[in-house]
């Protein structure tokens, strides 16, 4: 399950480039592999890693456009669970809990920055329907602007997705989330990201 670490933290009470406010249309794949995303283990690299760059964005939490991403990225076979999974962490009450609305949206004269930063991939498991690829990350998160409760701050995280081939290219089947390393216990021996 994908949910940022910042996010979970703040409405747990841990925490006390800007986005534009309220429901966008997400960024979403085409219904093609993209350039760089055929059926090669490097494919899986470059989509596990833009495939982590959509779902660390604020799109996930407007119910409309998430579902509209998730439609387009999922593994047809495993799409409705997966949206049941993100349903049911990304829920109205995780966004007031953050200081969003239902929708959302930010407080008037405040930008919500929810952007996520792939910086290196690794493929763990490699076979021509499936990959296992892990992205580590780093995560802004917060609310920008005039009497923000929630400073937009700096988090580490490492995605493991699990990505089946079809006919439109490489599609999220699994997904879950660990939290770090952070950049002092990073291994940079590993292949980056796309």
């Amino acid at each position: 399950m994908v949910v940022l670490v910042a996010a979970i933290a703040i409405a747990n009470g841990g925490w006390q480039d800007d986005s534009p406010s309220g429901p966008r249309r997400p960024a979403v794949a085409d219904d093609k592999p993209r350039t760089g995303e055929g059926h090669t283990r490097q494919g899986a690299e470059h989509t596990a890693s833009r495939y982590a760059k959509q779902l660390g964005g604020p799109d996930m939490f407007n119910e409309q456009t998430r579902h509209q991403l998730l439609q387009e990225i999922s593994d047809p076979d495993q799409r409705s669970a997966i949206i049941t999974r993100f349903d049911g962490a990304y829920t109205r009450d995780l966004n007031r809990r953050i200081g969003l609305d239902e929708a959302g949206t930010p407080p008037a004269g405040q930008d919500f920055v929810n952007q996520t930063l792939p910086a290196r991939t690794t493929v763990t498991s490699y076979q021509p329907a499936r990959a296992t690829v892990d992205v580590w990350c780093s995560g802004l998160f917060g609310l920008k602007g005039a009497d923000s409760k929630i400073p937009v701050e700096t988090n580490y995280f490492t995605l493991h997705l699990t990505l089946a081939w079809s006919d439109q290219g490489w599609k999220l089947s699994e997904s879950k989330q660990t939290e770090g390393p952070n950049p002092d216990e990073a291994d940079y021996g590993k292949s980056p990201a796309a």
